[in-house]
């Protein structure tokens, strides 16, 4: 869409004259689709003027018409393609989730301690479109979230229970035949498969650091009992220390000082800490 009308005046005022939003396509970028979303967002508001704009070119003689251009080619096989917006809305809701992710983390401050329990709600917030809630109710850690097998058929819904996003699940009820419904949600399962295998992959939960400086996240210290945050803090210190990154004197009055931290500070002012 994009393409098709960039460095094309001729065609921007065609455009124009029937469009009811008056926007234009934004650029996509491969190389960081997640921060794609409010391209595929613009693309959603657009779509019925672009469709109108393919139809109305289609009426003009085939000279007239882009000549050896890929992207109206393209329109002109796709425009009349029902599953279109349902992909659309799919895409941006999805890219949405991960974008959160950067976001929050591109930053200079101290965000070890929030990784993991930031990376498990995203990976339960994909896995809730297709695996049954009393699977996701069993992974009560970021280790287990980030070691199940989304490929096992033990872990899946049947087809009929994969759930889309709502804009989606609303686009596909108002314009594509049921015939095609079962197609799509298992298209959408494969391709969430294939995102979080890569994510549990590249995730940094797999390393242990990450994951015992989650003692240092406040709602967990609010939520885990003393002996087990005190025991992923004692792991953390024996990391550093392992690594020569403390003396042994400072490990020592670093448990002492968390040691009491949670028993004063934390134990007194839990609402806050949560």
């Amino acid at each position: 869409m994009f393409k098709l009308f960039r460095k094309a005046p001729a065609r921007r005022g065609e455009y124009l004259v029937i469009s009811v939003s008056g926007l234009f396509p934004l650029q996509f970028v491969a190389t960081r689709w997640t921060e794609n979303d409010i391209v595929a967002e613009r693309a959603v508001i657009i779509w019925d003027d672009v469709v109108k704009f393919i139809k109305l070119t289609l009426q003009k003689p085939r000279s007239k018409q882009p000549q050896d251009n890929k992207s109206y080619d393209n329109l002109v096989k796709y425009h009349s393609n029902p599953l279109v917006m349902v992909e659309l809305h799919l895409f941006k809701d999805v890219a949405l989730i991960l974008n959160r992710f950067l976001i929050t983390f591109q930053t200079d401050n101290p965000m070890v301690p929030f990784l993991s329990m930031e990376l498990s709600t995203i990976l339960k917030s994909l896995m809730r479109f297709f695996m049954p809630k009393a699977i996701l109710q069993k992974l009560t850690s970021s280790y287990l979230v980030n070691k199940i097998d989304v490929d096992d058929k033990n872990n899946l819904c049947v087809v009929s229970d994969i759930q889309l996003t709502t804009a989606a699940a609303a686009e596909l009820q108002k314009n594509v035949p049921k015939k095609l419904h079962d197609g799509v949600k298992k298209s959408f399962r494969t391709m969430l498969q294939a995102l979080i295998k890569k994510i549990q992959e590249r995730s940094p939960v797999g390393y242990k650091l990450v994951r015992v400086s989650a003692c240092l996240n406040p709602v967990n210290m609010a939520t885990l009992d003393e002996e087990g945050s005190q025991r992923m803090f004692d792991g953390l210190v024996s990391m550093m220390y392992n690594n020569r990154r403390i003396t042994s004197v400072v490990a020592d009055k670093a448990k002492e000082q968390f040691d009491k931290f949670l028993s004063t500070e934390v134990k007194f002012n839990k609402t806050d800490f949560q």
